[in-house]
């Protein structure tokens, strides 16, 4: 008998087999063609602006779809322009210049929409954003 450790997210399990490995190779079914099974009556089908229950790299926005083309990043207010068009933050990487559209969603800590009026230098944001022709912002949330 031998005894075989599986890692499982942060724990380690030992579990004891009594074939080897390539007694379970010799047991095993050739791979072939899978059929798909047709969604139940009534399943929900797939829907692109809802993702998967699946890790993410920042928080999920709270007023827009995540996407895989989505970025989010975390800094401070440090200018916004007379006209509201753009907003300088001061990211961990250095001063970055975030393109704001009528679009842009900037909400705050209750996740109601409150528009450009509201921010202000000093404000720790969180920045969800697209690269196109540079950084538009889609959400902005408190942080």
């Amino acid at each position: 008998m031998q005894k075989l450790a599986l890692v499982l997210g942060m724990t380690l399990c030992v579990v004891s087999c009594s074939q080897t490995a390539s007694q379970v190779r010799d047991n095993a079914q050739p791979a072939g063609p899978r059929e798909e099974a047709a969604p139940a009556v009534g399943a929900p089908t797939h829907n692109p602006s809802v993702m998967p229950n699946l890790a993410t790299p920042f928080p999920l926005p709270r007023t827009i779809p995540m996407t895989d083309a989505l970025r989010s990043d975390v800094g401070v207010v440090a200018w916004l322009a007379p006209d509201r068009s753009t907003v300088d933050m001061l990211m961990a990487d250095g001063i970055v210049t975030y393109q704001l559209t009528g679009g842009t969603h900037i909400l705050d800590i209750d996740g109601r929409a409150v528009g450009t009026d509201a921010l202000s230098q000093g404000q720790h944001m969180r920045v969800y954003f697209l690269i196109d022709d540079g950084a538009k912002v889609l959400e902005m949330d408190p942080e």
